[in-house]
């Protein structure tokens, strides 16, 4: 190591050459990689994320979290989920939306009744519950899903969450659409709807689909008798 170096001026070995002076590759690091997607995404999530919360016995400000024996799951009082669906759009109304049959000389195809903004709203509530997804639960492969009525499912879906012991805090949904105007079909509640356009351009903006995105947050239900 020469001296004057920054590794010399600090006191530290130079690791980065060889008795030989070359240059020292670093030993490789054998990996244990999980397979597929989720289980990449969990333990990603459990060492990266949810280790730091769960300092200081198990509590952090503002989560109240909690490490529960359940395999590799880790269960928390507030989790989030989003959900995003798309449909192509066909000549021929009314669009249904929402639950709602909108005026309107498009509509959405699908499997089932081709709700865009329920079938997002079911993928987010399954994916915050870590319960899969919409596909999963209604493959179109499923006779009994063709032409289903998308409220139906996403009833099915909250079921499943609130067994799992959460409930719905709040709801924020966008939908994509460059016709009709949805302000006067907003009338929602407590749960926030919001339309945006395409600007004429894209598959949004030709009026060739319609999409629709939705985050929830779910939190502990404290009458939950499961655990």
């Amino acid at each position: 190591m020469a001296v004057g170096s920054p590794c010399h001026r600090l006191g530290l070995r130079d690791n980065r050459r060889d008795e030989t002076g070359g240059l020292r590759r670093p030993a490789r690091r054998e990996s244990r990689r999980p397979s597929g997607i989720r289980a990449a995404l969990s333990s990603y999530a459990r060492f990266a994320i949810i280790r730091p919360l769960l300092a200081a016995n198990g509590r952090c400000p503002g989560f109240e979290s909690q490490a529960r024996s359940s395999g590799d799951r880790i269960t928390l009082a507030a989790r989030v989920g989003i959900g995003h669906d798309t449909h192509r759009l066909a000549p021929g109304g009314p669009l249904r939306l929402g639950g709602v049959e909108i005026p309107h000389g498009y509509a959405s195809v699908g499997h089932s009744d081709a709700d865009v903004l329920l079938h997002a709203v079911t993928d987010a509530l399954l994916g915050a519950a870590a319960l899969g997804d919409i596909g999963e639960m209604f493959p179109d492969t499923d006779p009994a899903n063709r032409g289903r009525d998308s409220a139906e499912m996403l009833a099915l879906a909250a079921s499943r969450v609130t067994s799992a012991g959460y409930r719905i805090a709040n709801l924020d949904c966008i939908v994509f659409a460059q016709q009709p105007k949805l302000s006067p079909h907003k009338d929602v509640g407590q749960v926030g709807v919001k339309a945006k356009t395409g600007e004429c351009v894209g598959p949004i903006g030709r009026e060739e689909a319609i999409s629709a995105e939705c985050v929830v947050l779910l939190e502990k239900s404290t009458t939950n008798t499961n655990e």
